[in-house]
């Protein structure tokens, strides 16, 4: 897991060529000029969309894993917890979109972290991180816009 603000974003180029595609794609770009939809680069090895949703209690959370896609998300607008930790060996997969790249898992028994994630920042996920965004900050629930991007692993 990376995490970061956008002004630094290039630092992390050389990660893997297709984030640093992407990466170099959304620092050519006014972000207001996409709406809603996928936007796809590289033949659909990665994609995008910009999307709104209101953040979540706890409960309501959907703890996630991807398998085949690094998972980058940025804040837009809005703000919100992003939790994240190990996912635990005996952990039991309660849902999946395989043609999505999403697995679902209970909530783990584990300790979890988190981070408050707000505009300007923005995070990369590997293959297997565990993770659940779209957290309720203290503040109370909000609207949080966001880019969610996905790019082939492989």
């Amino acid at each position: 897991m990376i995490y970061d603000t956008v002004e630094h974003s290039s630092r992390y180029d050389q990660v893997h060529p297709r984030v640093g595609q992407l990466l170099r794609y959304l620092r050519s770009h006014d972000w207001d000029e996409f709406g809603e939809g996928k936007v796809e680069l590289d033949g659909g090895k990665i994609f995008f969309s910009i999307y709104d949703s209101e953040t979540k209690d706890d409960d309501e959370l959907h703890y996630e894993v991807h398998k085949d896609y690094i998972d980058i998300q940025f804040v837009l607008e809005g703000e919100e917890l992003l939790y994240y930790g190990n996912l635990p060996a005996d952990a039991e997969e309660i849902e999946a979109d395989e043609e999505e790249d999403y697995y679902y898992f209970e909530k783990p028994e584990t300790r979890l972290s988190h981070i408050h994630f707000c505009p300007g920042e923005f995070i990369i996920l590997f293959p297997g991180e565990l993770h659940a965004p779209g957290g309720m900050t203290d503040q109370g629930k909000c609207t949080v816009r966001k880019f969610i991007g996905k790019v082939l692993a492989e």
